[in-house]
């Protein structure tokens, strides 16, 4: 039988889940059936994304900022379990206004906790959180 997980999503929202939850501050949850967990969300005009790959005995993370404006700059925090797995400060993002990181990481005991943190310079940070389990 399956788990059920009920996910908080903004501020008054709630989202039935399978197995996995995701979560977060701003955007709206992509869960897929299967192994695949993806946030999306939209962060001072730009797109941002988190998502998170069952892949061999871990997981295949990938994290970014797309369609910003072009040179734009950035400060990015990606965190596994707390512990900081990523960190680009005030870096620039392409001439497309894009800044990817790619990470694999290996299953840790428990829920696995990713956390994508973004701020544009002179703006407020915009988070992303995927809970596996």
């Amino acid at each position: 039988m399956k788990k059920m997980t009920m996910v908080a999503i903004g501020a008054a929202t709630a989202v039935p889940t399978y197995a996995v939850a995701a979560s977060g501050s701003m955007g709206s949850a992509s869960v897929w059936a299967g192994r695949d967990i993806e946030r999306h969300a939209t962060c001072h005009g730009a797109k941002i994304e988190l998502s998170v790959e069952k892949e061999r005995k871990g997981f295949d993370v990938d994290a970014g900022i797309d369609r910003s404006r072009p040179f734009s700059v950035w400060s990015l925090t990606l965190r596994h379990d707390g512990k900081v797995i990523a960190h680009r400060a005030h870096h620039r993002t392409d001439d497309e206004g894009e800044m990817d990181v790619d990470r694999y990481r290996p299953d840790t005991s428990g829920a696995d906790v990713f956390k994508l943190t973004v701020k544009p310079k002179g703006k407020k940070a915009c988070a992303l959180t995927v809970r596996t389990s």
